[in-house]
């Protein structure tokens, strides 16, 4: 008596374990697609049928059918490999009964492919025997173990789970790799911006030491013909002779600065334990001229930490950043600038904070590019003294910013790594 290999409709009968099997054909059949038209956007996917049987292989075929799947149907181990080698495949549903190599063993050549060793395989038999040809299923890399009568619906629904978690893979898949080629190009652009910004700095650098000469060459001109020839010059004369003077200067400290800015970006920077204390005094040092003559009052925090930074650098950081408190501040205030240290976690943030004018919040960002100027240059300045604030704690590894608010003063900060030692 033989045993029915689909329950409900469409079930045929599976011949008796000493039957003489059906000779097996050399031939793979072709996938089993829907009409061009039929076939939703959703991209095809394959599942591999495998058994010796071709009337079983029929009724796999009529209940699989559908427009999202590419049914590839063989009838040896030998055919099955090489379909796998041919493409990729949703599922794979196969018999394990068949001559030479039982399903088992093929399972288990596939799950030792690289290429192949993921994909689902769904065992169909009529020859339960016991809980251990299961477990030798599951063993063998199945994800199911189906026997014989099976439901249509029941197969059709796990096919449909394996399909699905397929699509799902292939569309992460594919968005990964999208994201990867993103990242590639962008890592590219980077590079690219970077090489080219280099390259405008070793311009300007080279501009602004070759311009230095001429300039000085007319303030110096210009001033000798203020103080020598006087007497020669009208009023206008005199007007244009010292508007001259007072360009050149103002364009010598800009290519001063521009020189600096330059020297920051492209110096070698070794960072040491720098003692925070000894880099301010360095600041009011170089600011010393500026803070006699606006009589600036000058406050510190009774012990600045020690910073992992560059000393020269640090030293220029808060000197730029002294100068720029003393500089933007209302003719009528006495300057005040007084300068603390706060922990942060494992980085040390200095603030340096003034009674000037303060500035608007759209603006905290733009004061730290090259050449800009709020207040119309009313306060002087060349709008390169906070860039190099900037590029210097960036090259130092840290971070800078500003709170402030017009009229109430700003409190400028830089953040870099500390040297483990408590705060006064």
């Amino acid at each position: 008596m033989s045993s029915s290999l689909f329950s409900g409709s469409g079930f045929i009968a599976e011949p008796k374990a000493n039957s003489p099997r059906k000779a097996v054909s050399n031939d793979v059949r072709s996938e089993t697609l829907a009409p061009q038209s039929a076939v939703p956007a959703t991209e095809i996917a394959r599942i591999l049928l495998v058994d010796d049987e071709s009337r079983n292989l029929d009724v796999l075929e009529s209940i699989l059918q559908s427009p999202d799947y590419g049914l590839v149907r063989v009838q040896t181990p030998d055919q099955a490999l090489m379909a796998l080698l041919e493409g990729e495949f949703a599922a794979i549903v196969m018999d394990v009964q068949m001559p030479g190599m039982t399903g088992f063993e093929l399972a288990n050549l596939i799950k030792q492919r690289k290429r192949t060793q993921y994909i689902p395989i769904i065992f169909l038999t009529a020859y339960y025997q016991a809980d251990t040809d299961v477990l030798r299923g599951y063993s063998v890399g199945a994800v199911d173990y189906l026997t014989k009568p099976v439901s249509p619906d029941v197969l059709r629904s796990k096919v449909a789970v394996f399909v699905e978690l397929f699509r799902k893979s292939r569309a992460l898949a594919a968005t990964n790799a999208a994201l990867e080629q993103e990242m590639d190009q962008r890592q590219q652009v980077t590079a690219r911006l970077r090489e080219m910004n280099i390259q405008l700095e070793e311009m300007v650098y080279s501009i602004a030491h070759d311009l230095r000469g001429p300039l000085r060459a007319m303030e110096a001109c210009s001033q000798l013909m203020l103080d020598e020839c006087s007497t020669l010059l009208d009023e206008n004369g005199k007007e244009y002779a010292q508007r001259i003077n007072k360009s050149a200067v103002f364009m010598d400290k800009l290519l001063l600065d521009l020189l600096e800015y330059g020297r920051t970006s492209r110096a070698e920077i070794d960072l040491t334990a720098v003692q925070g204390q000894v880099a301010w005094e360095h600041a009011v040092f170089q600011c010393q001229h500026q803070i006699r003559e606006k009589n600036a009052l000058i406050e510190a925090a009774e012990s600045l930490p020690t910073i992992r930074a560059h000393e020269g650098t640090l030293g220029q950081v808060l000197a730029n950043l002294l100068n720029n408190a003393l500089r933007f501040v209302s003719t009528d205030v006495r300057p005040h600038v007084r300068i603390r240290a706060e922990n942060r976690g494992e980085m040390v943030r200095l603030w340096v904070e003034d009674n000037g004018i303060g500035i608007a919040p759209e603006h905290h960002e733009r004061i730290f590019r090259v050449f800009e100027r709020l207040n119309g240059g009313n306060y002087g300045g060349t709008g390169v003294g906070l860039a190099i604030v900037r590029k210097g704690v960036e090259r130092m590894g840290g971070r800078v910013g500003v709170e402030s608010q017009p009229g109430e003063g700003s409190r400028f900060w830089i953040e870099l790594a500390g040297i483990e030692q408590p705060l006064n």
